[in-house]
């Protein structure tokens, strides 16, 4: 297992500091990464850092996209990359607890871009992801019984858990995007949702996080921080083999009772609106209901929210609450591979933070 680091040279040329920003595991050929003035492959890492002189913050993280650029094109070319998406995704420290565009302290900002890279890379080169989920309903105190919340399913062509049941709109998001932002524009894409509405009627709710490992051998996830029980193994298809940290940051929609949200990219099969104990029976059977590990986790906060899960009805409350927000190797990287049965070297260097996603 090699980590990938983003090294960061002061602006007077003095001593690199080290910021972990993702971790490459089961690669069993060499990775070919041209040395070029903004990015190396080191015998500890693969290193995409610009040069240790006097450089303007956003000079600074243009460079390091280039460099990123070369990673991902040799990580393709070298066959480890599947399910391109010409997206750019923000790269970030696994200690980041903010959000935003880069700013001109970003050197000092271990919150700030670290540069872009292809979407589809930082899985294989284990780099936190964020997204967004919006949970559509027409009234948050509804009975149990009453239709009220709207499913998506997903495409069977999707690149990632194909036909498996989502959230109303979910997405990535984008490299310099806002949070809001990217819920509205979601909205509209997924769920022809007028932008009107999602603009009036959106509410941050919550956040949620999970890990699992992908395989790209048998095309299968192992889940690993998910609120799912037993040995549940989720269905991947086109992918390559990586670590898979996602966080997500969760928003309420609440439509009026007319309002029936239609397909408008692609991804999304179709949609069915359900009761809240409907919901629960599906989240319980992932046998029969798959869903997307994200997008569990997102509508079990929001049934813990709404009060149709408490404490009286769910012995296990506490420790299902815990685990919607768990990511352990954004706290310690190396004791996650070790408990996770992954091999780690003896010292890595990392930065002490907190998780508050």
């Amino acid at each position: 297992m090699r980590f990938v680091r983003r090294r960061d040279g002061s602006a007077t040329g003095g001593a690199a500091t080290d910021t972990p920003v993702g971790v490459v595991v089961e690669i069993d050929r060499p990775i070919i990464t041209p040395t070029v003035a903004t990015g190396t492959d080191s015998a500890d890492g693969i290193d995409a850092s610009p040069a240790a002189t006097a450089v303007p913050a956003v000079a600074a993280i243009d460079h390091l996209t280039a460099a990123f650029k070369i990673v991902a094109q040799s990580l393709r070319s070298a066959g480890l990359v599947g399910g391109w998406r010409d997206e750019l995704y923000a790269v970030k420290a696994f200690t980041t607890t903010r959000l935003g565009a880069p700013t001109a302290a970003h050197n000092a900002d271990i919150g700030g871009d670290f540069g872009a890279i292809e979407r589809a890379v930082t899985t294989v080169l284990g780099m936190a992801q964020f997204g967004v989920h919006a949970n559509i309903y027409n009234d948050p105190v509804a009975p149990p019984n009453e239709l009220n919340f709207w499913l998506g399913q997903r495409t069977a062509t999707k690149a990632t858990w194909p036909s498996c049941w989502d959230t109303a709109v979910a997405g990535g998001l984008a490299y310099k995007e806002g949070v809001r932002e990217c819920m509205v524009r979601e909205c509209a894409e997924e769920a022809s949702v007028p932008e009107a509405l999602a603009t009036a009627n959106l509410r941050s709710a919550s956040c949620v996080s999970f890990c699992c490992r992908f395989d790209s051998s048998d095309s299968s996830a192992q889940p690993v921080a998910t609120a799912t029980t037993g040995e549940q193994r989720e269905r991947v298809l086109g992918t390559t083999t990586g670590l898979f940290f996602d966080n997500d940051f969760v928003f309420d929609l609440r439509v009026p009772a007319g309002f029936v949200p239609v397909p408008a990219d692609g991804e999304v099969g179709k949609f069915e609106q359900v009761s809240a104990n409907e919901l629960l029976r599906r989240i319980t059977h992932p046998a029969t209901f798959p869903f997307l590990p994200s997008a569990l986790l997102a509508s079990v906060d929001m049934l813990v929210r709404l009060g149709y899960v408490t404490p009286d009805t769910h012995p296990d409350y506490f420790s299902v609450v815990r685990a919607l927000r768990t990511t352990p190797a954004k706290l310690d990287l190396v004791g996650f591979v070790r408990r996770n049965g992954l091999s780690a070297p003896a010292t890595v260097a990392t930065t002490p933070g907190t998780n508050e996603n």
